[in-house]
């Protein structure tokens, strides 16, 4: 993938083995691109988080426990509306994808189904969000 953006990603997800797999494929497709990547073990974990530290991109899991996805994916709008959220499920189910998206998730995707080609997409569109606000900050 190629982009001069370094990116800050937070990976949300109650699941060990999950949290391991996709930093795994992220390191492997942007791996250079990443400047930090950190994770959280439930939603009131990445909200301390992101209270101390920034992100670009949170990947956040829908259900977990202390505070679900969709809780926490309403806090990262109105509070850090910068950080792209993406939705994350086993769950094929749309009211679950639509609730995440309707908290403010600006992609979703099924756990299963996420490559390269999935990641190089949110990837881009996250290059255009971080140019749009350069641009807003330059005006």
């Amino acid at each position: 993938m190629e982009t001069s953006n370094k990116y800050k990603i937070l990976i949300v997800d109650n699941n060990p083995t999950y949290l391991k797999v996709l930093e795994f494929q992220l390191r492997e497709i942007i791996g250079v691109c990443i400047d930090r990547l950190d994770e959280a073990y439930n939603g009131l974990h990445a909200i301390e988080m992101i209270r101390e530290q920034p992100y670009d991109i949170a990947f956040m899991d829908i259900d977990m426990p202390v505070l679900d996805g969709i809780d926490t994916a309403r806090f990262f709008k109105l509070n850090h509306p910068q950080t792209r959220v993406v939705g994350l499920s086993l769950y094929t189910n749309s009211e679950y994808m639509n609730e995440m998206l309707e908290a403010g998730a600006k992609d979703f995707i099924v756990k299963d189904t996420l490559d390269e080609l999935t990641l190089t997409k949110i990837f881009t569109a996250l290059d255009e969000d971080m140019e749009g606000i350069k641009n807003m900050n330059l005006l």
